[in-house]
Order: structure tokens, then C-alpha cells, then sequence
């Protein structure tokens, strides 16, 4: 089974009737659910970003049931990042210190893949995680190109 790391944009975005990326964020929810694996920190962050997010009652908070809950189908590496990748990351390419975990993630992962839409993936960082640390990020559309 696949391994993803999926950034909290793509949590937020379900159920965010009002974006037009809505949908591809469900599709990809619910595909992963049948034959993916979710990659999460053993520092817990991004669960505890996550949890900001899931609502009772709501597409997410189901999947997040069905998925971690019902499947099991979650694994935890370290969200750490050797200082260099994390220094170039911060200082030169600006990246958002807050979504560092998810980098660091991704880089421990089999996959390496790494989900979101969030503007603060700019061509730039893409091409950088792609170079140095192999990872390929996503955006919810395109993961049926993987």
C-alpha cells in the first residue's frame, strides 16, 4: 500500500463547501481509504492539527474513523529534518516553519509523497524536495498520475 503525507489543507479543504477543490480533496480521502496508508509524526503535531479540523458528524471526521479506527491503516515516523534541508527550507525558500513536520515526514517515508494544495508549495520548494529529498508533492487531483 501506498504511503502519504497529507497536509492539513487537504483536512481543511472537505469540508469547505465553498472551495472548488472540495471534491478532489474527497476523492483522494476516499481512494486512499481503500488502498493507502496515512504517514503521521511520533511527535503527534500533525494529529493535533488534524484534530483541529475534524468535525463530528462530517465526511472527514468519518473517513478519519474508518481509516485510522476501523483499517488501522497508519503509520508514525519522526518529523525531523537534518538542519541543512530544514536551514535552506527556512532561510533561503521562506517555506512556512509550520508545515516543516510534514517535509519531515515525507522524507522517511517509502513513497515520499506528500499531499496538498496549499500555496505555500511554490515551484521552487516543489523542485527543491523533488532534488534533494525526493519527495513529490501533490496536489489531491493528481494522484492518480502516482
Amino acid at each position: 500500500m501506498t504511503q502519504w503525507v497529507i497536509d492539513t489543507w487537504v483536512i481543511a479543504t472537505c469540508d469547505d463547501a465553498s472551495s472548488n477543490k472540495c471534491l478532489d480533496c474527497e476523492c483522494f480521502l476516499a481512494i486512499i481509504l481503500e488502498n493507502g496508508i496515512i504517514c503521521l509524526d511520533t511527535e503527534n503535531k500533525i494529529m493535533e492539527e488534524y484534530y483541529k479540523y475534524i468535525k463530528p458528524r462530517t465526511f472527514v471526521s468519518r473517513w478519519w474513523d474508518r481509516m485510522v479506527r476501523d483499517k488501522g491503516q497508519i503509520v508514525f515516523f519522526s518529523n525531523s529534518l537534518p538542519g541543512k534541508h530544514r536551514g535552506h527550507l527556512l532561510h533561503k525558500l521562506h517555506f512556512d516553519s509550520s508545515d516543516i513536520k510534514f517535509i519531515g515526514v515525507a522524507s522517511k517515508t517509502k513513497d515520499r509523497l506528500l499531499v496538498s494544495g496549499d500555496s505555500d508549495y511554490s515551484a521552487d520548494i516543489c523542485d527543491y524536495l523533488s532534488r534533494e529529498l525526493s519527495i513529490k508533492v501533490l496536489c489531491p487531483g493528481e494522484f492518480e498520475s502516482v
